[in-house]
């Protein structure tokens, strides 16, 4: 929802600030000390499941490109059947891709396929 209304051009509306918020409540790493070399040594580890925890960092992510980031330089992939988010971190912001060796690669070559089909009459 939030990518939604950003790419509309609307603010990102309260629901979605729940979600994220709600996404963001399961912090995906924790302080912890680990016995290490005859000492202890201060060290991240994961605080919550797997998908718990990437989720979480995904949603911490893009919460800091909300609150600090340019929006702009989100889109979504131009492969229509993709769908994925991206951030685009190219110098001018002209990144169309997800991957550009797979969804850049299949929408060249299928508009080459459109382009060598012959004409129906």
């Amino acid at each position: 929802r939030a990518v939604d209304a950003l790419l509309a051009g609307r603010a990102v509306g309260p629901v979605a600030v729940a979600a994220l918020n709600d996404a963001l409540a399961g912090n995906p790493l924790a302080y912890r000390l680990e016995r290490r070399d005859g000492g202890l040594a201060l060290a991240l580890a994961p605080a919550a499941g797997a998908l718990a925890a990437l989720l979480g960092t995904v949603a911490a992510s893009f919460a800091a490109v909300l609150a600090h980031g340019e929006t702009g330089r989100i889109k979504r992939c131009a492969n229509p059947d993709c769908r994925w988010v991206i951030y685009d971190t190219s110098r001018n912001g002209a990144r169309r891709w997800c991957e550009e060796r797979v969804c850049g690669s299949l929408m060249r070559v299928r508009r080459l396929r459109a382009r060598r089909r012959p004409a129906t009459e």
